[in-house]
C-alpha cells in the first residue's frame, strides 16, 4: 500500500503540524474582518435560549436555520459514510465535499447529493494540501451555486487537523 505525504504527516505528527491557535483578541479580530452570511445573520437574531431548548419547536427551527447552508466536509472517508451526505441534502444543506481527484463521491452532485466536488491532490504535503483547499473555500463566494462557507467539518479522523486549519482561516 502507497500512502500520501498527507497520509503520512497526518498519522505521525498529527496534530505536533497545527498552529499555535490564535490568542483571543487575534481570533475577535479575525472574526471582525469576515463578512456575515445569510445563516449567520439568521441566527443572530435568535437568543441563544430558544436555539438550545430541547424542545420540538425549536428542533424545527434549527432545521430551518440550517436550510440553505454551506457545509464543506474535508474528505468523505468510505463510501459508507454516504448516509451523512444524503442526509445533509434532505436537511437543506448545500453541501461540498473536498477529496481527491478518484474518490468515491465525486460523483454525488451530478447525483444531487452534494452542491460540489472539489478535487485536491493528497499526494502533496499537508501544507500544499491546506494552501489549495484555502483557495478552493475562498473561491465558494463568488462561484452563484453555494456562495459563503457558513461551516467546515469532517467526520473523518485523519482530516480534523486539516479542518480545524481551514476553520481558523475561515
Amino acid at each position: 500500500i502507497r500512502h500520501s505525504k498527507f497520509e503520512v504527516e497526518q498519522l505521525l505528527s498529527s496534530p505536533g503540524s497545527l498552529p499555535k491557535p490564535m490568542a483571543p483578541e487575534q481570533r475577535e479580530a479575525a472574526i471582525r474582518k469576515l463578512l456575515p452570511t445569510a445563516t449567520f445573520e439568521m441566527l443572530a437574531q435568535v437568543p441563544h435560549n430558544i436555539l438550545s431548548s430541547q424542545s420540538m419547536e425549536a428542533q424545527g427551527l434549527r432545521r430551518q436555520l440550517v436550510r440553505g447552508a454551506t457545509v464543506v466536509f474535508v474528505t468523505a472517508g468510505y463510501q459508507g459514510k454516504r448516509f451523512i451526505l444524503e442526509r445533509a441534502a434532505e436537511l437543506g444543506v448545500k453541501s461540498v465535499v473536498i477529496d481527491h481527484p478518484d474518490s468515491w463521491c465525486r460523483h454525488l452532485a451530478s447525483e444531487g447529493v452534494i452542491a460540489k466536488f472539489l478535487p485536491v491532490n493528497m499526494s502533496q504535503s499537508s501544507e500544499e494540501v491546506f494552501q489549495h483547499c484555502s483557495q478552493l473555500v475562498s473561491e465558494l463566494r463568488d462561484d452563484g451555486l453555494t456562495g459563503a462557507v457558513d461551516a467546515i467539518t469532517s467526520f473523518v479522523e485523519l482530516s480534523v487537523p486539516l479542518a480545524a486549519r481551514l476553520c481558523e482561516a475561515f
